[in-house]
């Protein structure tokens, strides 16, 4: 079942990968551009509330991939703590928790375009950039 739940997420690894980085840079050029927008729309509330609801969408969006992501992350990393015993099993046995602990040192991630992991870390870093080309849109005008 272990070498099961492995090859699953190396297909959806593979599968989704460069659709995963489609999908970050889309979202962090429209929040970029959609909360530029919002600040350049004063008076048009309207329209302003559109793109507001749309900017948030986009964020929570990223989100929920990336926590997907840092939830995989997360568990393939308890996996490590929780056979530390493997001391107190049968000898048999010890030898298969030898190899899932041994595959245990590398945690299961789902990329990017076999660019960036995404966790909650690569959500904070674009959630910075956006605003960073937030910034610079906003500057420009």
């Amino acid at each position: 079942m272990h070498t099961d739940i492995l090859k699953f997420i190396q297909l959806i690894d593979t599968n989704f990968s460069m659709s995963f980085l489609a999908i970050l840079g889309v979202n962090l050029i429209g929040m970029s551009t959609t909360g530029f927008q919002v600040l350049s729309e004063m008076n048009k509330t309207n329209e302003k509330f559109c793109n507001m609801l749309n900017s948030f969408t986009l964020i929570l969006h990223l989100y929920f991939l990336c926590w997907y992501s840092q939830r995989l992350i997360d568990s393939s990393e308890q996996i490590r703590g929780s056979v530390e015993m493997w001391y107190d099993i049968p000898p048999r046995s010890q030898r298969l928790v030898m190899l899932v602990m041994m595959r245990s040192h590398e945690p299961c991630v789902i990329t990017a375009g076999d660019v960036v992991v995404m966790s909650i870390e690569t959500f904070s870093s674009g959630m910075k950039t956006a605003l960073s080309y937030l910034t610079l849109l906003r500057s420009m005008q």
